[in-house]
């Protein structure tokens, strides 16, 4: 299932693949997981975004994955707000 979430940026991890964490509840973040062919492309979004910045993406979320927390894959920037 695919979902749209909108959110601040908490944390940004950039290896081995980029994670952006976005703020969620007082005890759990929302993980929103971007793939990159190449390595050029992946520095270039990482310096792109800033934490505190506003931001919508479209990931993949699969319910039986994690109860613990939401984790999105294959994430899309859809608007830096």
């Amino acid at each position: 299932m695919s979902l749209a979430i909108t959110g601040e940026i908490a944390e940004k991890i950039r290896h081995p693949y980029v994670k952006l964490l976005l703020k969620g509840t007082e005890k759990s973040r929302i993980h929103c997981g971007f793939d990159f062919l190449w390595e050029k492309d992946k520095d270039r979004f990482v310096s792109s975004m800033q934490i505190g910045q506003k931001i919508k993406v479209v990931g993949r979320y699969n319910e039986f994955f994690n109860k613990k927390r939401v984790l999105l894959h294959s994430c899309i920037l859809i608007k830096g707000l």
